[in-house]
């Protein structure tokens, strides 16, 4: 008996361990916030990069994805481990239960922050690339949709369809996995930052459930694999590969990675690469146009091709048609993800999406 409760002391003497390290870990995140030029050469350049690379290239080996199963695994642990603990309120070890739940969360916080979690205290992508986001007025947003809907205009014409009008990529996603890495091998010409050897994405077998939540894909941190709901809508996969690559090369924050999906799908050689990254930054710039000047909006709405009208269609009737509880639930979710991890706005802050967008057009304007 004496055994038995010395090892359930150990126990919990080790749960304690691992709690104490991920609040140590917790400071250590909050204190390297400050130094951002230190993690982007130490960290993000550095070890990290190397240690993505090497994890995904081994994750890569399987034609499925690693993460998805992991993602699984831990939630159903998780749900054990609280049923467990209601148990114990009547065994009273209702203690020993919340530590090694606590160990375990810790646990699952101590390997993001180390694996990936570093990456949102990075310097900001426009310090990395060379433009200034600056404050722009309602005429720059107008002069940008109106150059993307030209932009998106012309390369609609050029697209496949299907029997319904809508466009098509033949091969589907895994022609679009094959091709992606493409974009990247000639943006890192110019921005060396974003070249390396990774594995490729891989599609979410649970992506019939992911529509209900209005995820179009998720980077998984502890297998460093780029996933992808390939029921998404054809047009709009070329773009959400590329954002989730742009998690696996290290940048964390959500309209960084949307702005770098922008730019390697438009130095992509396949037009229907390009075709994606314009509708991308077109949803986004003429959303942010709808909120400052309506009527601008309407006007310019008006322009598009039947194509594109018929692909934006398309693309709302499908997402509509699963919104519900779960949707906003995983919304929620998210949005307090992202505010947890320095970004305060939450689901907010894809609006500098659009401030960089702006940034890139003055430039090449100019």
């Amino acid at each position: 008996m004496d055994k038995i409760k010395e090892g359930l002391k150990s126990k919990n003497r080790k749960g304690i361990i691992i709690i104490s390290i991920a609040i140590i870990t917790m400071a250590i995140n909050i204190l390297l916030s400050y130094f951002p030029k230190k993690i982007e050469l130490l960290y993000s350049n550095g070890l990290n990069k190397k240690m993505i690379q090497l994890i995904s290239l081994f994750t890569g080996l399987f034609p499925f994805s690693i993460g998805e199963l992991l993602v699984l695994f831990l939630f159903l642990l998780l749900v054990v481990l609280f049923l467990w603990a209601m148990i114990s309120i009547f065994r009273k070890k209702l203690l020993r239960s919340l530590i090694i739940i606590g160990a375990y969360l810790s646990f699952l916080y101590i390997g993001f922050i180390g694996l990936w979690g570093l990456n949102y205290h990075r310097v900001p992508l426009e310090e990395v690339i060379g433009i200034t986001v600056d404050q722009y007025s309602t005429q720059d947003l107008i002069d940008l949709s109106q150059y993307l809907i030209q932009e998106a205009n012309n390369l609609r014409s050029s697209m496949i369809e299907d029997e319904h009008g809508v466009t098509q990529i033949p091969g589907g996603y895994r022609s679009i996995f094959e091709r992606a890495q493409k974009g990247y091998d000639q943006l890192s010409i110019q921005y060396q930052e974003l070249g390396g050897n990774y594995g490729r994405p891989k599609p979410i077998f649970l992506s019939k459930a992911m529509l209900y939540t209005g995820i179009t894909g998720i980077y998984m941190p502890y297998t460093g694999e780029a996933n992808v709901n390939i029921l998404a809508e054809d047009y709009t996969l070329p773009a959400t590969t590329m954002h989730e690559m742009a998690h696996q090369r290290g940048y964390a924050r959500e309209e960084e990675a949307n702005y770098i999906a922008y730019l390697t799908c438009l130095t992509h050689e396949d037009l229907d690469f390009q075709y994606s990254g314009t509708m991308l930054a077109l949803v986004y710039s003429m959303n942010a146009l709808k909120k400052y000047d309506h009527v601008a909006y309407q006007d310019l709405r008006a322009s598009y091709s039947e194509g594109v009208r018929r692909d934006l269609q398309y693309s709302y009737d499908l997402w509509h048609s699963y919104e519900g509880k779960v949707e906003e639930v995983a919304s929620r979710m998210n949005d307090q993800y992202l505010k947890s991890n320095g970004q305060k706005s939450g689901v907010k802050s894809y609006g500098k999406m659009v401030d960089l967008l702006l940034a890139d057009y003055r430039r090449d304007k100019n």
